[in-house]
């Protein structure tokens, strides 16, 4: 998403990200095969008149006209007498377990939508609009007495099942705690909001589609689910942009996202130097928009719609300026990428499954293939053969990611062209120049980028290259760039010592946070984490469910109350009904964080009831989340999670002086594309060490190679210092530490860096590929370490750029590289 600061065309582009073209979908199956899967699922409706209200619809000519009331009131009388003939509904079991079956036979085993039940025009391919009956039976106000019980057993089928009920029960989701919704876009399928969210004091990015109001209208949901499943399944990664819930109400499917500062293509417009001085400082933002590209590979995504458009910027330091932003101190970005937008994605499990037939992605970032994909697919051409696989599959991102990396460099669309037909046969015509010399001259015409860029862009998909064979020809062209002194890369930040790190400044709380009543009151018992649980005062109350179902052995009551089984159970009571009780000093009144790890260490389990902000204020302290973190952890688990409006406050106070206390003139380091951060707290003990050991004598340095590091970032990345400063301290002293951006290597020895070197000089004329053999034999043979494998160090490397960040030995040591740090002005 994007801020108001933003470009039109970015914001747009972001509300369009859960629009699909209106060709046909993907996948299926012809002839019998087809009839017979989706006969299964149809016969079950017919067979269990789970579908009678809908078949009254179904039956009824289309009407372009709104339902009038006379009518509503007429199909809801119909649908009520049928209900009434049919024995079906009258065990409520045996309704929640059809409904089941149906949710898990439209769920397929990579948790995406199965297209034999599941279409985007349901009319067009002649299947029955499935999610439409399903929304309209599970809404009716004669089935909200199953609903509660209905969402428990459906959560037991797993995640997707889960994500598919939420997007069609209005109860799971609650719209009414977005306030001050200001529209941004429109887009041709949904609009993008900025909305306050006061429960979190955050503001958040919210995009709307329209829920289909006839049988026969387009399928929201089979455009949107995948994309839902992607932001959910990878909402922890912050290669990704973070998505806070999602759901339906009574008009609209609603996505809500952290707002981020703005795109990478709205970033790359405020700059106004030459590329010849910006160079630097794109390249290792390339790096880092490879990183992203990687992980989407690695995870089996197909994205289908690479652009500068959809990767967001994300500062490493909270509180950076717009001057710093816009205008970037060093060749380092200060800022990490993630990517946002997965409208148009797949999720496969295999190569066959990761191709398209249907159009998508922007126009003028689409491969030969995707341009020519509607016109290959159609069997009436003479030259149709069924023999040839037809469509887009992961070689297209290949292109469209070419395609990013030039708008990058230069602010401009690679193939962007006025005239639609000159562009096409410019792409897809094989005689045709990809790379004309206009689009060379906007590139200073440097043979090394021209060399890249013709590297990458092959019309043949089949000679297109892999993530991986582009990630290596980017890492040699910078390294030629550096020989050839297009590139240096420095300063690297000042030199780190304790002190000198940014400082923050604690926001203001005057927004008032309402109390949102409860859709329907949840009496369950919700699992948050393995020792953790959270429910009501009634669910206290029900001995038999909390021994033999939970096997619940610790009770934090929260109320004034008595404990209801003091016997069977042992008891901690934090009451928090009294008016003006402070939160904080209640719970270290009556040690509440030590009752949980004393239960938790002993392998007990804690049920924690009534007051939610107990739960959450647990999660802050235990696991160092923000409350915004805490709180949709919890909601993720269970959906009622309504603290009080005063504790609320008082935690997000709570956290925010905190972490200023801890991070005051704390020190923060980053790798050399901006992908990784960590952060040396204040006031720490750690032991600051320079090392250009290679000989594999080890000192008090964690790694045996720390020479060969400064070599092969000397001369593959131009950068400019001569050791690697360690700073050698304890887990508690380090913030930050996000594993997921990293590649964990087996022991910090001189193989990898050999690599790296390799990539450099390769391209050089100083070394021979036979010196350079003779010296990476001589070197990967030296002895290993003296210490045992526990004892050993365990590097961490930044996925984009090889940067070895930091390295860990056992569960407490911890070494930073610190010869980068986050520069900033001021």
């Amino acid at each position: 998403m994007t801020s108001t600061k933003g470009s039109k065309k970015t914001v747009s582009n972001a509300a369009e990200q859960g629009a699909s073209s209106a060709s046909a979908g993907d996948g299926g199956v012809s002839g019998e095969k087809e009839k017979e899967k989706e006969g299964g699922l149809a016969k079950l409706f017919g067979a269990l008149g789970a579908g009678a209200k809908m078949q009254l619809v179904m039956e009824k000519k289309h009407n372009e006209e709104d339902d009038v009331p006379e009518d509503v009131l007429e199909r809801n009388q119909a649908y009520l007498y049928a209900r009434k003939q049919r024995k079906f509904y009258s065990s409520e079991k045996l309704h929640i377990a059809v409904l089941r079956l149906v949710l898990a036979l439209l769920i397929r085993k990579n948790g995406t939508l199965e297209e034999n039940y599941i279409v985007q025009y349901p009319l067009t391919e002649k299947k029955i609009n499935i999610p439409f009956i399903l929304h309209q039976h599970i809404n009716h106000p004669a089935n909200s007495d199953i609903l509660l019980n209905l969402i428990k057993r459906v959560r037991e089928l797993g995640p997707a099942e889960f994500r598919l009920l939420k997007l069609m029960c209005v109860k799971i989701f609650d719209p009414k705690k977005y306030k001050n919704m200001i529209r941004l876009a429109v887009g041709a399928f949904g609009v993008v909001y900025s909305a306050d969210l006061p429960l979190l004091q955050q503001k958040v990015a919210v995009k709307q589609m329209d829920l289909p109001k006839r049988i026969h209208d387009r399928c929201v949901l089979h455009d949107i689910f995948t994309e839902i499943t992607i932001l959910d399944r990878f909402r922890d990664d912050p290669r990704v942009c973070r998505m806070n819930d999602f759901g339906v109400d009574d008009g609209y499917y609603w996505i809500t996202m952290k707002f981020y500062k703005c795109s990478l293509k709205h970033w790359r417009m405020k700059q106004t130097k030459p590329l010849s001085v910006m160079l630097p400082l794109y390249m290792n933002i390339g790096m880092s928009i490879l990183n992203v590209m990687s992980w989407l590979v690695e995870n089996q995504v197909n994205h289908y719609d690479i652009k500068c458009d959809n990767y967001l910027i994300e500062p490493l330091v909270e509180g950076i300026s717009e001057e710093d932003l816009w205008n970037q101190p060093t060749n380092i970005p200060n800022f990490s990428l993630c990517i946002a937008d997965f409208g148009e994605s797949k999720i496969y499990e295999n190569e066959l499954e990761g191709y398209t037939i249907r159009n998508r992605g922007t126009e003028y970032n689409k491969s030969p293939e995707m341009l020519n994909v509607a016109y290959a697919s159609q069997k009436t051409r003479a030259t149709y053969d069924r023999r040839k696989r037809v469509g887009a599959n992961i070689a297209n991102d290949m292109w469209s990611l070419g395609c990013a990396l030039y708008e990058l460099f230069t602010g401009e669309f690679l193939f962007y062209d006025n005239d639609w037909i000159h562009f096409f046969f410019r792409v897809t015509d094989r005689n045709q120049e990809l790379l004309t010399e206009q689009r060379k001259n906007l590139l200073d015409n440097n043979a090394a980028l021209i060399e890249f860029f013709e590297f990458v862009f092959k019309r043949n998909p089949d000679m297109r290259p892999s993530i991986s064979e582009i990630v290596l020809k980017f890492r040699q062209t910078m390294a030629r760039l550096v020989l050839e002194g297009h590139v240096k890369v420095g300063p690297t930040g000042p030199v780190a010592q304790p002190g000198g790190g940014s400082k923050s400044s604690a926001r203001e709380y005057d927004v008032e946070i309402p109390r949102i009543p409860n859709t329907f009151v949840d009496n369950t018992v919700s699992r948050i984490r393995d020792y953790l649980y959270f429910g009501t005062e009634e669910a206290a109350e029900n001995r038999a469910n909390l021994r033999n179902e939970w096997d619940i052995t610790h009770i934090v009551n929260t109320t004034d109350g008595s404990n209801a089984f003091p016997w069977d159970f042992i008891y901690l009571q934090t009451s928090l009904v009294t008016s003006g009780v402070s939160i904080i000093k209640m719970l270290d009144k009556t040690n509440l964080f030590q009752f949980i790890d004393d239960a938790r260490n002993t392998g007990g389990r804690v049920f924690i009831y009534s007051e939610a902000a107990v739960l959450i204020a647990y999660l802050m302290k235990a696991e160092g989340l923000s409350y915004g973190e805490a709180y949709l952890q919890c909601t993720q688990a269970r959906i009622q999670v309504n603290p009080h409006p005063d504790f609320v406050v008082e935690l997000i106070k709570w956290y925010e002086t905190s972490r200023m206390e801890v991070e005051h003139d704390a020190l923060h380091f980053q790798c050399l594309c901006g992908s990784c951060k960590v952060t040396l707290l204040t006031p720490f003990e750690a032991k600051f060490v320079e090392c250009d050991c290679e000989d594999g004598a080890r000192g008090s340095c964690p790694g045996t190679a720390c020479g060969l590091v400064v070599e092969s970032f000397q001369k593959l990345y131009g950068m400019d210092f001569s050791t690697l400063r360690w700073s050698i301290t304890t887990m508690s002293n380090v913030q930050a530490l996000t594993v997921n951006r990293f590649a964990k290597s087996c022991r910090i020895g001189p193989e990898p860096w050999m690599r790296l070197l390799a990539l450099s000089e390769v391209v050089g004329e100083s070394k021979s590929k036979v010196a350079l053999t003779k010296r990476w034999d001589s070197r990967r043979n030296l002895p290993s370490s003296p210490l045992s494998s526990k004892e050993a160090w365990d590097i961490q490397q930044c996925k984009g750029c090889a940067y070895p960040i930091f390295a860990t030995r056992g569960t407490e040591d911890v070494a930073l590289l610190t010869n980068i740090a986050v520069t900033l002005r001021n």
